[in-house]
């Protein structure tokens, strides 16, 4: 988790994201329609809404699954409290979203777990100055959570940068309420039986692991947990667009003297191994079984 927290904390690869990822996210978008070039269009923006559509599907799955066992109300007409988490939560951005369309509904506290303090200060700079009070930032990693009773547990892209998966569901489930949920967006291995070893080895190495998960993977180490999954959802095409569509935004816009040969070379692995079916991203719902 060293290797994390050092990769964050550094400046120029905090310009990138905050500049060129999508501003107030660090997580892969999903896009609406392939991008069209006009004089018109503004890449920026329009990875920007892609990003901030995956927050609003992030965030309408939050809270269709967390009201399945709740009523927003109790028998005194006061608004019944939700707990979420965001686990891996970056700048906040699904935080925002999710206490933007759900927070007037019902009574929502979400706790942003994040091991950048990089990350957590931008978080709170852009709280502080929308004026969110309902958010709470954690400067710590979300395994080292104990005896903390969530509604829903949710993470974007942040599951992939872990070896343990097994502890990552451990850690979900033992944190959860009686009938809770995990919901969760994670860039994972597409074909993991066809996928070689060396080019596996080249991925792990790009975000500093020894393995890649894969839905197969996920889903062993979700039932052995304690949780049942309630649904899958894949998405090929729009992680080969996010990181073309960054790449090209980051090239225009960055002189040849400014420009970070890393992070280009970062961005073409990417997107070589999304081109080649290698990778994917997927967003998984699960709940925790209470027969366990």
């Amino acid at each position: 988790m060293s290797e994390i927290r050092e990769y964050y904390s550094d400046c120029k690869k905090q310009t990138f994201y905050q500049k060129y990822w999508g501003g107030e996210s660090i997580h892969v978008g999903i896009y609406l329609e392939n991008y069209q070039e006009t004089k018109d269009d503004n890449l920026g923006e329009f990875i920007r809404d892609a990003s901030r559509f995956k927050s609003k599907v992030m965030a309408n799955l939050v809270k269709s699954y967390m009201t399945t066992y709740k009523y927003n109300f109790d028998g005194n007409g006061n608004k019944i409290k939700f707990n979420i988490a965001d686990w891996g939560s970056g700048y906040g951005g699904t935080a925002r979203v999710l206490s933007e369309l759900w927070g007037n509904l019902f009574d929502v506290s979400v706790s942003c777990y994040d091991l950048s303090d990089k990350n957590c200060e931008y978080n709170a700079k852009i709280n502080a100055l929308e004026e969110f009070s309902d958010i709470t930032i954690y400067n710590q990693s979300f395994l080292e959570i104990e005896n903390r009773w969530f509604d829903v547990i949710y993470s974007e892209d942040a599951f992939v940068h872990l070896d343990d998966k097994e502890t990552i569901f451990k850690r979900a489930y033992e944190n959860l309420n009686k009938d809770g949920f995990l919901i969760f967006s994670d860039i994972i291995l597409k074909n993991p039986d066809t996928c070689d070893k060396e080019t596996l080895d080249e991925i792990c190495r790009r975000i500093s692991v020894s393995n890649i998960g894969s839905k197969e993977t996920y889903l062993k180490c979700a039932i052995e947990a304690g949780f049942t999954l309630c649904n899958y959802i894949g998405y090929d095409n729009d992680i080969k667009q996010h990181y073309k569509h960054i790449k090209k935004f980051y090239i225009e816009n960055e002189s040849t003297e400014t420009r970070s040969d890393e992070i280009v070379q970062g961005l073409d692995d990417w997107i070589r191994h999304a081109d080649n079916d290698n990778i994917t991203m997927g967003i998984f719902i699960f709940k925790k079984d209470t027969k366990n």
